[in-house]
């Protein structure tokens, strides 16, 4: 196979791995004829890659152990959650009124609890016949619509 045909497949993304050493090793021996600059400096590249080594080596550090961790934050929740559920348990008991709460009265004299209630009546019955005088002046425009539609 010619080395055109397989830079083609090569770019294509088609190439084995067999396939991809035959190029590089063209590159190398420089029988590989690329027209394009940057096609060049590609493969140019992954020699240089290739042919670096590191020589860091890989420190394993000691693993800790997110167990502990995990433990305590559980129990931190289970201390939260049993704190807020005593707190309302605690405020929210429902407690049985006495009869004091039931017939309290909060006027001690009856005739000042008759005034007060008079005159709150007075002003209610006021009030709804300033409403009703002022609906029954506008009662006429309420049939406007009835004539129109009569019509």
């Amino acid at each position: 196979m010619d080395y055109k045909t397989l830079l083609e497949k090569y770019w294509a993304g088609e190439t084995s791995l067999a396939e991809e050493q035959q190029l590089r090793d063209a590159q190398a021996r420089g029988r590989l004829d690329i027209d394009d600059p940057t096609q060049e400096l590609w493969f140019e590249y992954v020699a240089r890659a290739r042919e670096q080594h590191t020589t860091a080596r890989v420190v394993q550090l000691p693993r800790r152990r997110p167990a502990r961790l995990r433990r305590l934050v559980a129990v931190a929740a289970a201390v939260l959650l049993l704190m807020v559920g005593t707190t309302f348990y605690l405020d929210y008991q429902p407690t049985e009124p006495t009869t004091a709460h039931y017939y309290q009265d909060t006027y001690q004299d009856p005739e000042a609890a008759y005034a007060a209630i008079k005159a709150a009546l007075l002003t209610t019955s006021t009030k709804l016949n300033e409403g009703t005088a002022l609906a029954g002046q506008h009662l006429h425009h309420m049939a406007l619509p009835a004539e129109v539609i009569d019509n």
